[in-house]
């Protein structure tokens, strides 16, 4: 049966790497419907480079190849502020032989759902099982995977306290942001791979730079031409400039008071304090020293998803380190706030077993 699950797999996967493709191009345009920071090239990116990942030997390296012995019914809660968000998890899921309970987000239900049910109609086994209503389906589940705002993530939490699901059984994720660390040696092919780490998905993603630290002399209008050349392949959405609009207009009129700043409607970028601002709006903090900013590294830890550099992590943070243009393109076995998905849903058991 696995093997007939994974052969299934593939073939829908060969199928929708061709853009083409019939099923995929409905989705996409379903797609764009439902969440409006979507926009047809980050819609194509996203797709072609998870799919890309998606071969029988890197699936094997990331799971293992061992079916777990006690299946378990697993639900999965996605985010909707990337296109096709939480496959990898729905993917490991099923793929280690646990039985899945999806809740896909209403911003992004149409990718996964055709995906998935394209998958089905070559394996009318697979069990998944697509979830409308949540407490119920709490008190049915053995583990629960959830990713969302911090707030999401306490409410989830209370939730499946009630439903007698015990803290170990939960792997839940919440708001977290991508920082960049430029050297003087940044060349321009590096402050482009930058512009897309910052403005890929209009920074709404968890591994989205919002914050780069520059030495004192590097110009910042570096980055922001390699932010127009950004632009030229990726559009800005009609909801990113309708949100980032009131912030523009704030930032051109402060700008004698504000220190140095560049905007178009697409795009913020300014200097300042080392703060995360909002999707698209990118602080740009000078450092003295490198020490500076291991200091501010070490204490912002536990909100990092992802640390951009050229330079060689130091101990204790390789897992977090990427080179410039990685941020949003994380390896199938990278593990989102530290934690290890598939030995999550190695170690998980029914609940029934359990207490037997």
């Amino acid at each position: 049966m696995s093997g007939a699950l994974w052969e299934a797999l593939l073939e829908t996967v060969r199928l929708w790497r061709n853009s083409s493709y019939p099923v995929r191009r409905a989705a996409e345009e379903a797609a764009l419907r439902e969440n409006p920071f979507f926009s047809p090239e980050t819609i194509r990116y996203r797709l072609d480079t998870r799919l890309h990942d998606l071969e029988l030997e890197a699936l094997r390296r990331w799971l293992g190849p061992e079916l777990v012995s006690d299946p378990a019914r697993v639900l999965l809660l996605h985010p909707g502020n990337l296109p096709m968000v939480g496959l990898e998890d729905l993917l490991a899921t099923l793929l280690v032989g646990h039985e899945a309970w999806s809740r896909p987000s209403r911003r992004d239900r149409a990718l996964l759902v055709a995906f998935c049910e394209d998958w089905r109609r070559r394996f009318p086994e697979l069990p998944l099982r697509w979830v409308e209503e949540l407490e119920p389906a709490m008190s049915s589940v053995d583990g629960l995977i959830a990713s969302g705002s911090d707030q999401t993530a306490s409410w989830v939490r209370a939730l499946a306290r009630r439903a007698g699901l015990s803290p170990e059984r939960l792997l839940v994720r919440g708001h977290r942001f991508g920082v960049a660390w430029s050297t003087s040696d940044w060349d321009e092919a590096d402050f482009l791979g930058l512009a897309h780490d910052v403005w890929l998905y209009e920074g709404h993603g968890c591994r989205s730079v919002s914050l780069v630290w520059a030495p004192a002399g590097l110009d910042p209008e570096r980055l922001w031409r390699a932010y127009a050349e950004f632009r030229r392949r990726f559009p800005p959405s009609e909801a990113l400039l309708k949100e980032l609009r009131s912030e523009r207009a704030l930032y051109e009129a402060l700008r004698p008071w504000l220190g140095k700043s560049w905007s178009d409607p697409g795009g913020v970028l300014s200097v300042g304090p080392p703060e995360p601002l909002r999707p698209g709006h990118l602080r740009w903090a000078v450092y003295e020293s490198p020490q500076e900013v291991l200091d501010w590294l070490e204490c912002h830890r536990s909100r990092l998803q992802v640390v951009i550099a050229r330079s060689e992590p130091p101990p204790g943070w390789e897992g977090l380190w990427a080179r410039p243009g990685e941020a949003q393109c994380p390896a199938l076995d990278w593990r989102p706030d530290g934690r290890d998905t598939v030995a999550f849903l190695r170690m998980l058991r029914p609940r029934a077993q359990q207490a037997a």
